[in-house]
């Protein structure tokens, strides 16, 4: 299931996604501190999606405004729900493309899921540089804090340098680093590489890396 969270971040550029089923949720992208709050939002996402059936309609997609972020929701059926975490002013057509793309593979895998023995059926979240451990850990919590704010940070920079696709293009390449090395600080610089392909030589790139190496540092040498 987290190989196809993943596809679809790349897909879709969306910063972390996850699923839940029958209410609840099973498998995230999301790092250790943000576990709880995926699962209080889809636990009120559940809610609103019954109520709407309640009152006789069919809708299957919903979009809460956060802070600095949105969090889509879509029901790929009537058990089983995606939610995406994004920033806002990203192009809804594009969500809702990426999600079609893995429909079908999700619905699949959850089908594969329903076979194995209850005992077999253990909900898998990302953390820290370790790979996947069970929801709840304190494992690396506050360097997955620091992280996160870190990313953030970046993205925003991204903006400033290349304008509202700056989001897009980030998380894009974000995605393909966490892939390759998991949300590990110490291999914040190839990150930093993969950003500075995607601007064209001059002074703002020279200007982004400047400031990027600065808060990547600051990450990496704190205790």
């Amino acid at each position: 299931m987290l190989s196809i969270l993943h596809d679809l971040e790349a897909y879709s550029g969306a910063q972390h996604s996850g699923v839940s089923s029958q209410g609840n949720l099973i498998a995230s992208t999301c790092p250790a501190d943000l576990q709880q709050d995926l699962v209080r939002s889809q636990q009120v996402v559940s809610q609103l999606f019954n109520g709407i059936n309640e009152c006789g309609h069919s809708y299957a997609e919903l979009h809460l405004e956060l802070d600095r972020h949105l969090l889509l929701a879509y029901r790929l059926s009537e058990d089983c729900t995606l939610l995406m975490l994004t920033r806002k002013g990203v192009n809804m057509a594009l969500m809702a493309t990426s999600v079609r793309s893995v429909k079908k593979r999700i619905l699949g895998a959850l089908t594969k899921a329903a076979e194995l023995p209850s005992s077999d059926l253990q909900p898998v979240f990302p953390v820290g540089e370790t790979g996947f451990i069970q929801a709840g850990s304190a494992q690396h919590q506050e360097d997955a804090a620091a992280l996160s704010e870190l990313m953030n940070k970046l993205c925003d920079k991204m903006v400033d340098t290349l304008g509202s696709t700056g989001a897009i293009s980030f998380y894009r390449i974000l995605n393909e680093w966490k892939r390759q090395y998991g949300m590990n600080k110490y291999k914040l610089p190839a990150l930093l590489k993969l950003l500075a392909v995607e601007l064209e030589a001059g002074a703002p790139r020279d200007a982004f890396l400047k400031e990027a190496v600065v808060l990547t540092r600051e990450l990496v040498h704190r205790s």
